[in-house]
């Protein structure tokens, strides 16, 4: 029995929708997997942008989905696209935006790749904006320049503006410095269908629901405890390609059976008990526990799982055992920044700043590109003698690492 009690629902739920056979979408784009040629052209390169159109030969889809790179602790524009490997699998015509750092898309070269995409988009019968998270933001703010009929975002956020969200601290060493020149009231293309998929019990929430009325038609897409991002879990319950097909091709997407098959596989998702432990630290330590290691018996060995239950066992107070676990886990895997970082918190939630700060100093070491890690060093640096508060101001840094 979950010790906790149930986290109250969303009080707008998916939006139901006549049932629409899945297969539909499988055939009609299955029908366009085959051998040929693929078109690939960069359109628009510069500092901080780069736009590359990836289209079959000869055309087999009327439309085409314009994507943005999600954050990275280590970003790179010459990275691929985002979702581009599925997109080229089922040979489905893409332009890929890819950053050069996590700047949000709030940069002057977007205006003129924006244009550009919004040309290449006019020989198409339907245009479609996808990304998760940070590519989720863009996906709903230029949804307007590029003339969208169809917005699929993955974890949205409506801003990292600490003026407009002063709760959410999670992007603040992004947003140092910026300059928010695209917002969703301007950028937003009302006429455009959007579908926003979120974690309600985090922080998406909040963001979802401020994204929604911008949208003449916006479904909003709950899943509970899928975390950020909540691709994650879609993809671990084995429906995140089909819905995409489906919103893809236009298929009406089916809230219900999406619902469904969300808890027939949740069970045997590490990232939904992983999501549920981090929901529950703070409000029921002890349910979070059991939920990290439901997570750690799915799959027994898996380091990427360790920092859940070192972080659940850290907020239940056991820090003797979340230490011990952590540091087992970088000896094991030592040149792994995002485990000494969970270390890191696990040390500090003990009052052991010295460890603490040496773990944080190692993982700095090993990637010195992650601008997070060095904020949260200067976050310590600046409190030496205010633990909680560098706790408080710092932890959704690392946790991202977690």
């Amino acid at each position: 029995m979950d010790p906790c009690p149930a986290i109250p629902p969303l009080r707008s739920p998916c939006r139901a929708v006549p049932t629409a056979a899945i297969g539909n979408s499988l055939r009609a784009v299955s029908g366009s997997v085959r051998t040929g040629p693929m078109l690939e052209k960069t359109i628009f390169e510069g500092g901080d942008i780069r736009l590359r159109l990836i289209e079959p030969r000869p055309r087999t889809l009327d439309r085409i989905v314009v994507t943005f790179q999600a954050r990275n602790p280590s970003q790179t524009m010459n990275r691929s696209g985002f979702a581009e490997e599925f997109l080229a699998k089922y040979r489905i015509p893409a332009l890929h935006v890819t950053a050069s750092r996590n700047h949000w898309y709030q940069v002057r070269e977007m205006a003129v790749a924006m244009r550009r995409a919004a040309r290449i988009g006019e020989a198409y019968g339907r245009v479609i904006t996808y990304g998760s998270s940070m590519g989720a933001h863009a996906a709903v703010v230029f949804s307007g320049a590029v003339n969208a009929d169809a917005v699929i975002a993955l974890s949205p956020l409506y801003s990292i503006d600490p003026r407009i969200v002063p709760h959410d601290r999670r992007y603040r060493v992004d947003a140092k410095d910026m300059r928010f020149r695209f917002t969703p009231e301007e950028g937003a293309r009302r006429e455009a269908s959007a579908h926003l998929f979120f974690d309600p019990c985090s922080l998406d929430g909040w963001h979802a629901r401020r994204i929604a009325p911008h949208f003449d038609r916006s479904t909003l897409v709950p899943v509970p405890f899928a975390g950020h991002p909540c691709g994650n879990l879609l993809s671990e319950a084995g429906v995140l390609s089909r819905t995409i097909r489906d919103l893809i091709v236009g298929v009406p997407f089916d809230g219900q059976g999406f619902r469904t098959a969300i808890r027939a596989a949740r069970a045997a998702a590490p990232s939904y008990w992983v999501g549920r432990a981090r929901a529950l630290r703070t409000r029921c330590p002890e349910g979070a526990l059991d939920a990290a290691r439901s997570a750690a018996r799915l799959k027994p060995g898996n380091p990427v799982l360790v920092p859940a239950l070192g972080d659940a066992l850290s907020h239940a107070g056991r820090h003797d055992e979340a230490t011990a676990l952590l540091a087992d886990l970088v000896r094991a895997q030592p040149r792994q920044a995002r485990f000494h970082a969970s270390l890191a918190q696990a040390y500090l939630r003990a009052g052991r700043v010295r460890a603490a700060t040496d773990a944080l100093e190692e993982a700095i070491r090993l990637n010195p590109a992650d601008a997070a890690l060095r904020h949260l060093r200067d976050t310590w640096r600046a409190r030496p003698t205010r633990t909680g508060t560098s706790l408080e101001t710092a932890g959704p840094l690392v946790q991202r690492h977690t």
